[in-house]
């Protein structure tokens, strides 16, 4: 099932179970390097020094093609609700009459740890996607209402509404999410919340897209 959000163009859906556990198993791989190296200082920098591109850029041999596949399904379901590209391009060059080619810029894993927070930003290129692989946590109901403003462990876009004022949507990543991805314009600000009831990390798989050099 295809969810759509509106107001921020946002496309969210599931993995199929066969697909996913793929991708989860090249992460079990990317995770037990990851715990080598946890008594030596700073485990993801001197993880990203001794292992190069397994978490900086995609190292995912068997599950990348899966990932591939589906955000370019995604893009193009997009595409046709969102008429994106043609928004993009109106005022400055011709809108392409079909959907043109897209290559992935890069692909890399998030490994966070209890505690930490993702501060606001937006990505490079087009399109950007996000898998929520490992989510080690639920958002109980009661801390929610104990939360002022009901965001730890939240995923949340940031963009302004048609009165130019700043908005947000709220995406209340847990547990129960893991096997979805989200499908976005790279421009669209999100940052991610911190979380305090596991030690575990929470793992997710991010890209960007951008236009191919052979689009006509």
């Amino acid at each position: 099932m295809i969810n759509y959000i509106e107001d921020c163009k946002l496309l969210i859906t599931q993995f199929d179970a066969f697909s996913f556990q793929t991708i989860k198993k090249d992460i079990e791989n990317i995770k037990t390097k990851i715990k080598e190296h946890e008594l030596v200082g700073d485990v993801l920098v001197n993880f990203q020094r001794s292992v190069i591109g397994d978490i900086e850029y995609h190292n995912l041999p068997l599950s990348e093609n899966i990932i591939k596949k589906k955000v370019l399904e995604l893009i193009e379901l997009h595409e046709k609700k969102y008429n994106y590209l043609a928004r993009m391009y109106n005022f400055t060059t011709a809108i392409p009459a079909s959907i043109p080619d897209f290559e992935f810029e890069r692909i890399w894993v998030n490994f966070q740890k209890p505690n930490g927070f993702v501060p606001l930003h937006q990505h490079s290129g087009l399109y950007s996607f996000v898998i929520w692989v490992d989510i080690p946590y639920t958002l109980k109901q009661d801390k929610i209402l104990e939360s002022e403003d009901h965001r730890v462990g939240t995923f949340e876009f940031v963009y302004t509404d048609f009165l130019g004022k700043l908005t947000s949507q709220v995406l209340p990543v847990d547990k129960t999410w893991q096997g979805s991805i989200a499908v976005f314009p790279a421009e669209l600000y999100h940052q991610v919340y911190p979380y305090y009831d596991s030690n575990e990390y929470r793992i997710s798989i991010s890209g960007n897209l951008k236009l191919s050099l052979n689009s006509g």
